[in-house]
């Protein structure tokens, strides 16, 4: 059988019960968007449970507070580790008893696909959340598997991209298209609405005058997100206006991290760019914003912006992943990896009179509102979990 062929039809079920498998409960964009469908899944004719393949995490708390099973295997250490928490997981599987063994990120579809091994009588899905622009900034370990995943021995019948950007990546690696199931985030817009009182408390918490423009950016500190290319375009727009303030906001975006406050120093930032690290008010920081960025090479479907249009906040990103097809024109999108079209974006949405970037705002949550509504997310994956159709 060539690494392309997949799983065949099965029957159709009424009320399936899927064992997510996911690699962790960080703090990302795709753990996020687990338990925002997780949440929704509950309510309706899918039975879900939850595997993490790691402990802990910002947002293991929350998984174990939703009405499903769930277990952590901890398998952060190599060899025996694995090995152990490999058992635990087709152990809790077998209790589970799943039509549906869905993998959620790289290291969670490797392991659906090998428990998938132990259970013939299960479906594996895999879930892919990202694309592939930016390969250099991936760990050594996850670099390899993404390369070699399509030549797993139980292969997955339905691949969930939440892109098709990512789809056309991973299928020009090898990813069987005939899997392809593209599903895009959705956000919940009564969480992510536009808040004039968090824009007022965001500044007062930064003692900042409340009619301060301030852009910020909400992402973890990774190499993919290219901090250092949103401070670089900060540099080049606060010597022009220098009334503008900056925000980062994310896991390991706190003054806290030496290296980035380091690089806040070199850009001479300092009092200028607030490091609010890790959060639990994202949708207030979000609504305060003036601008929202994000300067990330390599995208799946961002979190960050459906989330700020949500807000009724501009968006300046750059083309990673489906960043073009969520804005569709609301906003600016500027290349990769340039820090001087990001700042001349910046200086345009500023410069907008304000009744136009309100305008801007609003058009951009309502496509939100009606192409990315976190009920149709979880339609989407309702019906896949009860289809019949399998990729081949």
């Amino acid at each position: 059988m060539q690494p392309s062929a997949c799983w065949p039809v099965w029957s159709i079920m009424v009320e399936p019960t899927v064992l997510f498998i996911a690699t962790g409960l960080g703090a990302g964009g795709a753990e996020q968007a687990l338990i925002r469908l997780l949440r929704g899944l509950g309510n309706g004719p899918v039975r879900p449970a939850l595997a993490a393949l790691r402990s802990g995490g910002s947002l293991a708390s929350e998984a174990a507070g939703l009405d499903l099973p769930f277990m952590e295997l901890d398998m952060e250490q190599g060899g025996a580790g694995r090995a152990a928490g490999m058992i635990r997981l087709v152990r809790f599987a077998r209790a589970v008893r799943p039509d549906i063994l869905q993998g959620w990120m790289y290291h969670g579809n490797a392991a659906a696909s090998l428990t998938g091994l132990a259970m013939p009588g299960s479906r594996v899905f895999w879930s892919i959340r990202q694309s592939l622009e930016a390969p250099e900034t991936e760990q050594t370990g996850t670099s390899r598997l993404i390369h070699r995943a399509v030549h797993l021995r139980r292969r997955p019948e339905r691949i969930v991209y939440n892109s098709s950007a990512a789809a056309l990546h991973h299928e020009e690696l090898g990813y069987p298209e005939h899997c392809r199931q593209v599903i895009p985030n959705g956000f919940n817009t009564e969480r992510f609405r536009p808040d004039p009182e968090a824009r007022d408390r965001i500044r007062d918490e930064l003692g900042l005058p409340r009619d301060t423009p301030l852009i910020g950016m909400v992402a973890r500190y990774h190499p993919v997100k290219d901090h250092d290319g949103f401070l670089r375009a900060a540099a080049l727009l606060a010597r022009l206006q220098p009334g503008v303030h900056f925000l980062l906001a994310g896991a390991g975006a706190g003054d806290d991290n030496r290296e980035l406050l380091d690089q806040v120093h070199s850009r001479e930032l300092a009092g200028r760019c607030h490091l609010l690290g890790e959060r639990d008010d994202i949708p207030a920081v979000t609504a305060a914003l003036d601008v929202a960025a994000l300067t990330s090479l390599s995208e799946g479907f961002p979190n960050v912006i459906g989330e700020a249009m949500a807000c009724g906040v501009p968006v300046a990103a750059t083309s990673a992943g489906e960043t073009p097809e969520i804005l569709a024109g609301i906003g600016t999108v500027v290349p990769c990896g340039d820090p001087e079209g990001m700042a001349a974006s910046w200086s345009e949405l500023l410069d907008m009179p304000e009744e136009a970037r309100r305008t801007l705002g609003d058009a951009g949550r309502a496509r939100i509102q009606d192409r990315y509504g976190l009920t149709r997310m979880i339609s989407s994956f309702e019906k896949l979990y009860q289809s019949p159709e399998s990729g081949g």
